[in-house]
Parts: C-alpha cells; sequence; structure tokens
C-alpha cells in the first residue's frame, strides 16, 4: 500500500488517498518533543536523558514504545504490539536521496520512507511503501507513525552534523 507524509508547518499528516490517518505536531521545529493524534488517541513523544537519544512514546502515562539509536547508527524501535514486545530496526539510506528502510527482527523489509524535498516550500514530505506483512501488522497506524517521527528524527541529526 501507498502512503505519503505531508508537512504543514510543525506537523505532517500521514494520508493514504484522501483519507488523513492521523497527526504528528512538534512544539517547534528545534525540539524534539512531539504528539501524535491518531483515530482520537494522543501519545506524546519526549526524549529522555542529557543527549536525548532515548524516547519514550506514551500513551498518557504508559510506555508503549521506545526509540534507541544502536552503534550501527540505526534506530531501535520497541513496542507492545496485541500484548507482545515487538522490535524494529530503522535504517537510513542514501545522500541525496534520504530514504529510510523500516525492517522485523526477521530483517524483512516492512515500509520504505522516501524523503522528497520542497525547495520553494524548504519542507520535505515523504513517499511510503509498504510490505503485505506490513499492512497485517496489529496496530499499523501507530508504527507507521512513530517510523515518520524516527525518519524526522534522523534527517534532523544529519543535518547538524
Amino acid at each position: 500500500m501507498e502512503y505519503s507524509a505531508i508537512s504543514q508547518n510543525t506537523s505532517f499528516e500521514i494520508k493514504t488517498g484522501c483519507q488523513i490517518l492521523g497527526k504528528l505536531t512538534y512544539g517547534n521545529w528545534f525540539k524534539f518533543n512531539a504528539e501524535m493524534e491518531i483515530a482520537g488517541k494522543k501519545y506524546d513523544i519526549e526524549p529522555k536523558g542529557f543527549w536525548k537519544k532515548n524516547i519514550e512514546i506514551k500513551n498518557d502515562t504508559q510506555i508503549i514504545a521506545v526509540l534507541k539509536m544502536n552503534w550501527n547508527g540505526d534506530l531501535v524501535i520497541r513496542m507492545k504490539l496485541s500484548g507482545k514486545e515487538e522490535e524494529f530496526v530503522l535504517k537510513h539510506s542514501g545522500f541525496f536521496k534520504e530514504k529510510f528502510i523500516l525492517t522485523s527482527h526477521q530483517n524483512e523489509d516492512l515500509l520504505i520512507f522516501e524523503a522528497f524535498y520542497r525547495w520553494v516550500d524548504m519542507i520535505y514530505n515523504y513517499h511510503i511503501n509498504s510490505s503485505e506483512n506490513f499492512e497485517a501488522t496489529s496496530d499499523k497506524t501507530l508504527l507507521l507513525f512513530i517510523t515518520l517521527y524516527a525518519a524526522n528524527y534522523f534527517m534532523w541529526i544529519s543535518a547538524s552534523i
């Protein structure tokens, strides 16, 4: 299936066709704190620690996912899906054409995010392709938004180097 993530000032909407699946909103472009709204539910994203390398995603006070950078420079996403702990890895690829690939713990590609920079607006959007196994994942929309946040995190880190 194909999705698109459209940037709107300090937020992103993910759409499939004309249907809006939810919204990822940042307090401002210089902080990593954010909020996701999916099907009426709100999730807070909060970096932790001195270097802000550990990121927690909460639904109210319950931590539902954690993002951490590994030694290979990939982002590891740990989250509970249907009561079971799952691990995913987001890998960055490309230099001039940014691409991000979310893989399962079996090293199977689930999502491919391609970033497109709009010079006129000085913003970027993503074109997203998913695999059949991603589409069969429980809480796939939540994982899609967490992956969007993680891809943005990569973009900000690479821009600051």
